[in-house]
């Protein structure tokens, strides 16, 4: 569910300054493998089905190493719009 907004955001920072600016390939990446890691830690939403300690031990690990691309992706997007100039030129407007 979370895919199609970062995708949305990608975009939407990339047609603000009209170039491609910072760590293209990085987000490839991220993306790429915060597809693959949400699909192997589907089981992370089933808290009744009496998982046990092992197994649930995976899935939280799993679930948290999805962090890493995302701060990928956010640093990714924070560097595009502050390193390139753009917030600097709103300001002046």
């Amino acid at each position: 569910m979370i895919l199609p907004a970062f995708g949305l955001i990608s975009e939407v920072v990339i047609s603000m300054r009209n170039r491609y600016t910072y760590g293209n390939i990085g987000i490839i990446y991220a993306i790429r493998s915060i597809g693959l890691l949400g699909f192997l830690v589907w089981a992370h939403h089933m808290f009744t089905v009496g998982l046990d300690v092992d197994t649930r031990l995976y899935f939280s690990i799993a679930t948290m190493i999805i962090a890493v691309p995302t701060g990928i992706k956010i640093f990714n997007w924070v560097y595009r719009i502050y390193g390139s100039g753009l917030y600097t030129n709103h300001l002046l407007l």
